[in-house]
């Protein structure tokens, strides 16, 4: 399956905005609730990053996840879908080689 951009249209960021925290810039959202990831200190050291990268830099995440739930339902405004996903295998990539690799060598 080809990669799809999640980002939202300025009417998805609109309807969005008014569901979860904003952001603190005060502007609407860029991507949908729940897409966001944050790796911890010891999450970053299981990958083999020492260092972070630097912000705005472009990485390829590609992982295994695991079904946790599934839900759907109808109301009177419609139907909706909701699956949520557990993260278990993943790496960080840039420029074909692994983020570890590429920014610090070979061990």
């Amino acid at each position: 399956m080809a990669m799809v951009n999640m980002k939202l249209t300025p009417k998805e960021a609109k309807d969005e905005s008014g569901c979860c925290v904003a952001p603190s810039d005060g502007e609407s959202p860029a991507y949908p609730y729940g897409l966001s990831l944050s790796l911890s200190d010891e999450s970053l050291t299981k990958l083999g990053i020492k260092t972070p990268p630097g912000v705005g830099e472009k990485l390829t995440l590609v992982a295994t996840v695991e079904v946790t739930s599934t839900s759907q339902y109808e109301s009177q405004s419609g139907k909706d879908a909701n699956v949520s996903l557990q993260i278990t295998d993943m790496e960080l990539t840039g420029d074909g080689t692994p983020a570890a690799k590429r920014m610090y060598g070979s061990d």
